[in-house]
């Protein structure tokens, strides 16, 4: 079971595929599956072993999104739920697949145009 599915992420995933088609539908389905059962492809899980990277790529591209963005999409979609979660700015990023937090940090300034502590601290102060 991924960190992920332990936070209790996974609504905010059902969202997201709410408004996904195609093949990036199923492509955010595969972050559901056991590590097991997938394969990476840019540290991204991909479920669709009968598709070359090349394909998925070139499906993708022609649905208008690609693995990076979806990734972002995802990535940026389950930040503020790791962040409520009480999870440290290392394990959020690491549950996010950032090799350095302070990837995450600017990634999430990118996003919010907060950072991630200005972020748990407005959380905080709404609670």
């Amino acid at each position: 079971m991924s960190l992920v599915n332990e936070c209790g992420c996974v609504p905010v995933l059902g969202a997201l595929l709410a408004t996904a088609a195609g093949i990036a539908a199923s492509f955010l389905q595969d972050l559901d599956q056991p590590a097991d059962h997938r394969r990476q492809v840019g540290a991204f899980p991909v479920q669709h072993t009968d598709m070359t990277s090349r394909t998925l790529h070139r499906r993708l591209a022609g649905e208008g999104t690609s693995v990076r963005k979806l990734q972002e999409e995802v990535r940026e979609s389950l930040a503020d739920e790791l962040l409520e979660s009480g999870l440290t700015l290392t394990q959020v990023g690491e549950a996010l697949g950032y090799g350095e937090v302070s990837n995450f940090i600017r990634a999430y300034r990118r996003w919010k145009g907060l950072t991630p502590h200005q972020s748990r601290k407005r959380m905080q102060g709404s609670a």
